[in-house]
């Protein structure tokens, strides 16, 4: 009976821990929604604290520290302790792979979509992660052959956007303003995409409409574009 009545003891506090954990992480992600982002890394790691085995919380502090908080390698290591709790989630890999990126480890970044894509290779992150990096090795047929991997799998401006600069790269200007006016359609707001089409438009001498999209990106706030219309539109 003793026994008994320690097994319930047992998992009674079990469940409390589990709840107070799962408490935890709710909060975290209110306080994420709300650009609260140090208050949700603070409330993720008391998750943590609570239970070892949230990958999730290690995954979501990795993204706000990438993509918020712009610290590459606090997001890395994160990034790292989800990897030994989840090493068969995809995601993860491909996750990584973008702070590896803007940390200059290329050869990193695209290991980490490799197994990302072997993983899942339907992962459309990793195609375009993989092809951006590719793109700053200069290898842009390469990229341009990630992108269209994952336009297949589902169409995203920014997969038009970085397909765009390699066509531009390699003279293929035509090209290149069709993804850009492709990326365009699916974000309005896409201020690189009309400044890089202006670009072309304007090798291509097409002047006026080139100046069209200067202005635009202008209004959605690329100030460099400015430069070109004084330059050469007025």
């Amino acid at each position: 009976m003793k026994i008994k009545l320690t097994i319930i003891l047992l998992l009674l506090n079990f469940v409390s821990y589990s709840q107070t954990a799962e408490e935890f992480f709710y909060s975290a992600v209110k306080k994420e929604e709300s650009k609260d982002y140090k208050g949700a890394i603070a409330d993720y790691s008391k998750a943590i604290d609570l239970n070892k085995n949230c990958s999730s919380c290690y995954r979501n502090i990795s993204s706000i520290k990438c993509n918020f908080l712009k610290d590459y390698k606090g997001a890395i290591e994160a990034g790292n302790k989800a990897i030994e709790l989840d090493p068969e989630f995809s995601s993860l890999y491909s996750d990584r792979a973008i702070s590896k990126n803007y940390l200059g480890d290329f050869t990193g970044s695209i290991k980490d979509c490799n197994k990302a894509l072997e993983l899942d290779p339907n992962n459309l992150n990793a195609y375009i992660q993989r092809g951006k990096t590719k793109m700053d090795l200069g290898d842009h047929r390469g990229n341009i052959t990630d992108q269209s991997k994952a336009i297949d799998i589902k169409p995203y401006a920014m997969s038009y956007y970085n397909r765009g600069l390699s066509k531009g790269e390699l003279n293929d200007e035509l090209g290149a303003i069709a993804d850009y006016s492709k990326a365009i359609e699916l974000d309005k707001d896409d201020a690189y995409s009309y400044y890089n089409r202006g670009i072309c438009r304007l090798n291509l001498n097409k002047k006026e409409s080139a100046c069209e999209d200067f202005s635009k990106a202008g209004e959605l706030g690329f100030d460099k574009a400015y430069e070109m219309i004084k330059k050469n539109c007025n």
